[in-house]
């Protein structure tokens, strides 16, 4: 039984669900993986526990908890899952790429159309996402000190000597292949180089060059350090 007690969140959580698995699936198939999600609970604070994810619906944010992984050297991904390309990573997460999907959604934020056609054209034009972007920030402790930093602002384009730029994070959502959310296989969440399996994906400048990405080491936790992951979301139009 769902726990939301406002039944129109618990029609979104549904809604995703049918969403998520309608195209192709046989009747136990999507059964399975209706199933496959934890419980949601209402925690004291107001906010939802969606298993490891805490969502807050009325500031339209989650968070949950992360490790630094890369503290220097050429990046990839600002977060995969712990069986990700770790090695190319700033963080990783045990939260599985498809609970980062499904929260998201829980929060009405759409997965950008044709983001893919867009960055990916030869015939490259303007163009905006405002109803999928989002911002990351890594919140930690340091010798007693509350650090935090926007993920932006960990990494470095070396060769412009500058950061991401901000509200370039834009959630594309993952694909499908043969019955099988991709980013669950691949471990993909946050890419700052393009990767079409990732949940969410860099719309800056250079986002499909790969060679040009450092982790801002003078900024970054060290390794290993536990971190909070807090993505916030734009605020809805009336």
């Amino acid at each position: 039984m769902c726990a939301f007690r406002n039944v129109k969140i618990c029609l979104v959580f549904l809604g995703f669900l049918c969403l998520l698995f309608s195209s192709g699936f046989s009747e136990e198939e999507k059964k399975t993986a209706a199933t496959s999600f934890p419980e949601i609970k209402k925690r004291e604070d107001g906010k939802y526990s969606f298993g490891e994810i805490i969502i807050d619906r009325v500031d339209r944010k989650l968070e949950f908890q992360a490790t630094s992984n890369q503290v220097n050297g050429l990046v990839e991904y600002g977060l995969v899952h712990e069986t990700g390309k770790t090695h190319e990573s700033l963080f990783r997460t045990k939260i599985r790429a498809k609970m980062l999907h499904a929260s998201l959604l829980l929060l009405k934020l759409k997965p950008a159309k044709n983001f893919f056609d867009v960055v990916w054209s030869d015939q490259p034009r303007a163009h905006t996402f405002p109803e999928s972007m989002l911002r990351a920030t890594a919140f930690w402790d340091e010798n007693g000190t509350q650090k935090s930093v926007p993920l932006e602002n960990l990494v470095t384009n070396y060769r412009q000597n500058r950061a991401i730029t901000p509200n370039s994070m834009i959630f594309t959502g993952s694909k499908f292949i043969q019955g099988t959310y991709m980013a669950e296989n691949s471990g993909s969440m946050l890419a700052i180089y393009l990767d079409d399996l990732a949940v969410i994906n860099c719309f800056d400048f250079d986002n499909d060059n790969d060679d040009v990405w450092l982790a801002n080491e003078t900024l970054m936790p060290p390794l290993e350090t536990n971190v909070t992951l807090l993505f916030l979301l734009p605020d809805l139009k009336d």
